[in-house]
């Protein structure tokens, strides 16, 4: 049971890593202004099964690597809550400091600094 639920929570970032903007999405675009429909429907199926196959040997081979060094998996359960650990303590020190927008005309767009805020070009 725990191994279906490890694959559909792998299933599932691969979806959302699917959906989300990247190299794949720039080639699938591509392929759809360049070519049919159907060839770029099937340019993102192919990523979309090659992204599924690599996760699941990914996956499989977590799995046979933890059962056959079972401390392996504790270590590696207690690094990430020591990595966590370590994240919270970096964002509640940060929270005593003022956020402040240094050098904002470097963080303003070129339009932006030279007609101003109220004027439109």
């Amino acid at each position: 049971m725990t191994g279906l639920i490890a694959y559909v929570g792998i299933v599932g970032a691969v979806l959302l890593g699917a959906a989300s903007p990247g190299p794949s999405f720039i080639v699938v675009a591509q392929t759809a202004m360049s070519a049919s429909r159907r060839t770029a429907l099937s340019v993102a199926i192919g990523i979309g099964l090659g992204g599924l196959f690599f996760a699941s040997l990914a996956l499989g081979g977590l799995v046979t690597l933890f059962s056959l060094v079972d401390p392996l998996y504790a270590i590696l359960k207690v690094l990430g809550a020591c990595y966590l650990l370590y994240l919270a303590f970096r964002i509640w020190r940060s929270a005593r400091e003022s956020f402040t927008l240094e050098n904002a005309s470097a963080h303003t767009s070129a339009r932006w600094a030279i007609k101003g805020p109220n004027k439109m070009i």
